[in-house]
């Protein structure tokens, strides 16, 4: 995600918060580990392919 326009000291906060966050996940895996329950948002689910019109629609 990180684009060839960040200053060095942009690219060295970004990497700081990357460390943080996977710091901060690894504590919640550890707190809900064995309660059965995944902490995380789900994550939006993408149609591989977009229907045309024409299509059948047998989804519903």
């Amino acid at each position: 995600m990180k684009g060839p326009g960040l200053s060095k000291s942009e690219q060295a906060s970004y990497a700081q918060l990357d460390e943080l966050k996977s710091e901060i996940e690894a504590e919640c895996d550890r707190y809900w580990r064995g309660s059965g329950i995944d902490w995380r948002p789900l994550k939006p689910v993408v149609k591989g392919v977009v229907k045309r019109a024409n299509e059948s629609q047998s989804d519903d």
